[in-house]
């Protein structure tokens, strides 16, 4: 369910269950999603998505149920910890990360889910994460906020004339 407690309808969300499969908590490990974009040069973008981490059975509680990054170029731009994840404390978010690109072209652009520690029972998982709703939109330029708001405010006007 990736947007909280409740039916759970149909729902075309990406399920994993990420981690290491050795106990060594040195390093994150998971998985990384990406698609190549177009973007130009010179333009805020902001790139989200809806993410949940949840354990489906019983067995405790995982110190940390998936990290969530929205990731630009290789490089993360937002992260997020969905933190202790257990049969009755599953987790909801939504995030969202800004990029502005210096060169137009393809960028790759995509969501990241680690975990540092080992997964739950690997031939069986029962920790998952799932991602849905990506979305990605130019942020206007402060001109173009101040024409539309100076547009509607002389719509406004002529009305009450």
């Amino acid at each position: 369910d990736i947007d909280g407690p409740g039916a759970l309808g149909t729902n075309f969300g990406a399920q994993f269950s990420v981690g290491r499969a050795s106990s060594t908590i040195t390093n994150n490990a998971g998985v990384l999603l990406t698609q190549d974009v177009m973007l130009t040069a010179g333009t805020l973008y902001v790139f989200e998505f809806d993410w949940s981490a949840y354990r489906v059975a019983p067995g405790g509680t995982n110190t940390q149920g998936g990290i969530f990054d929205v990731v630009i170029n290789g490089a993360s731009v937002a992260s997020q910890a969905a933190g202790s994840t257990g049969p009755t404390n599953p987790h909801y978010g939504h995030i969202m990360g800004e990029f502005t690109a210096t060169t137009t072209g393809m960028h790759s652009v995509g969501a990241m889910i680690t975990r540092p520690f080992t997964i739950p029972t690997p031939t069986a998982p029962n920790l998952f994460q799932v991602v849905d709703n990506f979305n990605m939109y130019v942020v206007p330029e402060p001109s173009t906020v101040l024409a539309l708001g100076l547009g509607a405010f002389v719509l406004l006007r002529r009305r009450r004339k």
